[in-house]
């Protein structure tokens, strides 16, 4: 979550700073804190309705967590098909949140309306392979506990698995669920870094390990909740976006949602108006790296590791 010139190629590992919403797009922030809801709460809330039979709940996850070295740096990681599972589960529990807070689909129909579907919440390419994507993209080989370096004066830096800045991502989120759900939902007590004690004992000590998976889970819920809150601000409402390319598309906005996670939001949005978006930012190594990695997944899983239904 950081801000960052438009480059060839990005070798960064963050996201962005702030947005707007489909239907209603806030653009004050504020900086408030504190903790009405925990990360425990939202997961006994949300995991009961799993879109998928294996696992029904993050309580079934058994993930294999295990070292690695970037850069010189020992960090911990966890394995693949683990952090799918768990994509899966948080995008289920994101979307009833959303739902249950009153928020409208996400998908588009051809005459540029919402879809009433219950099935249509996330718009088809925003699926598990996407934030897997992200993930692979961010974290490299899915490491849990990456500290970045600092993205600005204040000394913030992007963290964890999907590298989000909490101090931005934070008070955005709960901003927007305050003055467009009208909710008391926050998510101050996510824990998005896992404790040292935790890396430290997850070999040898079972509530540990646990403590890295509901971390995990933590980080990928909140990145999760803040594309949606993302997607929502680039509807067809917004014919300014999409009057240069000849009206609103769908692969054009998750190529903007895709951009909008590293690139300084007001240059995307400008490069949208003007005309400019693919030359500045959507064929960016970045933004093309999410979508091959998001392809190449879905072909693997789907053939080889389908859910059950």
């Amino acid at each position: 979550m950081r801000y960052s010139p438009a480059k060839p190629a990005v070798l960064a590992l963050a996201v962005l700073l702030s947005l707007t919403s489909l239907t209603a797009c806030s653009t004050q922030r504020t900086t408030s804190s504190g903790s009405t809801s925990s990360s425990s709460k939202i997961e006994q809330s949300y995991n009961q309705n799993s879109q998928h039979k294996t696992p029904s709940s993050l309580a079934e996850v058994k993930p294999t967590f295990s070292q690695t070295r970037w850069k010189g740096v020992e960090y911990t990681k966890i394995d693949e098909e683990s952090l799918l599972e768990i994509i899966r589960i948080a995008m289920n529990d994101a979307k009833k949140m959303y739902i249950e807070m009153g928020a409208g689909n996400m998908t588009i129909k051809s005459d540029c309306t919402a879809s009433k579907d219950s099935k249509d919440f996330y718009p088809s390419w925003m699926n598990e392979y996407f934030f897997l994507a992200r993930a692979k993209r961010e974290s490299g080989n899915y490491m849990i506990d990456y500290i970045g370096e600092p993205v600005d004066d204040k000394g913030n830096r992007a963290i964890g698995i999907m590298c989000v800045v909490p101090e931005y991502i934070i008070p955005t989120l709960n901003q927007y669920m305050r003055d467009t759900f009208k909710s008391d939902m926050r998510f101050d007590d996510m824990k998005l870094q896992p404790s040292a004690s935790d890396l430290k004992n997850y070999k040898t000590s079972k509530q540990s390990a646990n403590n890295l998976k509901e971390s995990v889970y933590d980080m990928v819920f909140t990145s999760i909740c803040y594309d949606i809150y993302n997607a929502k601000c680039l509807g067809p409402n917004h014919k300014d976006y999409y009057a240069k390319f000849g009206g609103y598309d769908e692969n054009l906005r998750q190529q903007v949602v895709t951009a909008l996670y590293l690139f300084r939001r007001a240059d995307v949005i400008s490069s949208l108006r003007n005309g400019t978006f693919y030359e500045k930012f959507g064929n960016t190594d970045y933004v093309q790296d999410i979508l091959n990695f998001q392809k190449q997944f879905k072909n693997e899983y789907s053939n080889n590791n389908q859910p059950e239904k």
